[in-house]
């Protein structure tokens, strides 16, 4: 649901890494040499290194999610891996600031730039907030907004 919606909305190719090889396919993608940018949203500390492997020389990864503290990320090769400068990048909260960024993307929104509305899957009024919760647990939809 998440990668055909971020196919709508511009992505140029998503990976299923439960039914295709990540590090193969981005391969195949860009004639061998790797994505430019690898970003890794699940937190899953498997899927980091499987990131950081995918991408090109000189790309960068950027890990979205946050794994559990019991996850590690093993990036194999690291010697090699630090001689192709590949850059490795975390991302807390859309490494926004709010102050600047809130505003941008609300006139964005209002210009009809940025569809927001495509990134909400369900609505839940405040008394269904647990229901809301295991949505996001259970990795149901992209977004669910609780309505007050």
């Amino acid at each position: 649901e998440r990668r055909e919606l971020a196919l709508r909305l511009g992505a140029t190719d998503a990976v299923d890494p439960t039914v295709d090889d990540v590090v193969a396919t981005s391969r195949a993608l860009t004639g061998s040499t790797g994505v430019d940018y690898a970003f890794e949203a699940a937190g899953v500390g498997a899927l980091q290194g499987v990131a950081v492997e995918a991408t090109r020389a000189g790309g960068t990864t950027v890990l979205v999610g946050a794994p559990p503290f019991d996850h590690s990320l093993t990036i194999p090769n690291v010697l090699l891996w630090g001689m192709q400068e590949k850059k490795l990048l975390g991302c807390f909260m859309g490494s926004t600031n709010s102050v600047r960024d809130v505003p941008l993307l609300l006139a964005l929104w209002r210009a009809g730039q940025l569809d927001l509305e495509a990134l909400i899957t369900a609505r839940r009024p405040l008394d269904a907030i647990n229901e809301g919760f295991g949505d996001l647990a259970s990795g149901v939809g992209v977004r669910t907004v609780i309505d007050l």
